[in-house]
């Protein structure tokens, strides 16, 4: 049976959860390989799975998550966030995605 790939709203916990583990910045191919290995994900699963991150990434900085440096290759938590634990991203990320939507 083939994997299935989350969501980009599914994927922004995963996302930033990665991101925090290898030391809260990192280039799109980092970010794409430490998700590609949490997911236990290869092969041709990771073209769908690197175009979801793009869009995850997208509404991470919506929500005021990350940001991008050096044209959007290089993305880093926000000051903000840079101190939560692992265990909290989900909670934030609820909360800031319910923030977003309610102030559209």
């Amino acid at each position: 049976m083939e994997k299935k790939i989350p969501s980009y709203h599914t994927l922004v916990k995963d996302a930033l959860t990665c991101l925090l583990s290898i030391g809260g910045t990192a280039t799109n191919k980092e970010i794409l390989e430490a998700v590609m290995q949490k997911l236990d994900v290869n092969g041709i699963l990771r073209e769908k799975l690197n175009y979801n991150l793009g869009w995850t990434k997208v509404y991470a900085k919506k929500y005021g998550l990350i940001s991008s440096e050096a044209g959007r290759s290089i993305w880093k938590i926000n000051k903000e966030f840079s101190n939560i634990k692992i265990t909290d991203v989900d909670m934030i990320v609820k909360q800031k995605k319910k923030l977003y939507y309610s102030n559209r």
